[in-house]
């Protein structure tokens, strides 16, 4: 926590004790560019995405060991997806910028409270733009890589 706080990723947040040494994150979002050729910067970038995959999938099985308990219209706002596109390799950062307007739209609710309307809650959006090896043409022999 030091580390992150060192570099302003996070930052200390009221304690219910004096012993306590809460930190909070000091951004609503997070992502990063994984442009570089470095050797020690791919293989920072790799745990890094390792370890928040790692806390959004244990976010979303939280939240299944619950749902069962949600009203349904919190079951049925909330969901799993996601969508197989044949894309080059510049249209997934427009998807995202897209993505990320359509979010936007919401921001002034994080930081003002009272931008919030009655019975709204946190609600987290996850975005991966995983790609796939390449799918065989029909004919070609069939790689490992099934749907």
């Amino acid at each position: 926590m030091r580390q992150l706080a060192k570099y302003g990723f996070a930052e200390r947040a009221a304690a219910a004790e004096s012993r306590e040494r809460p930190r909070r994150a000091t951004a609503r979002d997070t992502s990063w560019d994984d442009d570089s050729d470095d050797p020690a910067m791919k293989a920072a970038t790799d745990q890094l995405d390792g370890v928040m995959l790692a806390l959004l999938v244990r976010r979303a099985r939280d939240y299944l060991a619950v749902r069962g308990d949600e009203p349904v219209e919190w079951r049925t706002a909330a969901g799993f997806g996601d969508a197989l596109l044949h894309v080059t390799a510049a249209e997934p950062r427009g998807l995202t910028e897209e993505i990320e307007g359509l979010l936007a739209r919401h921001d002034e609710r994080v930081a003002d409270p009272a931008r919030r309307p009655p019975g709204s809650r946190p609600v987290q959006i996850i975005q991966m733009a995983v790609p796939r090896r390449p799918v065989p043409v029909e004919g070609q022999r069939a790689g490992t890589d099934r749907d």
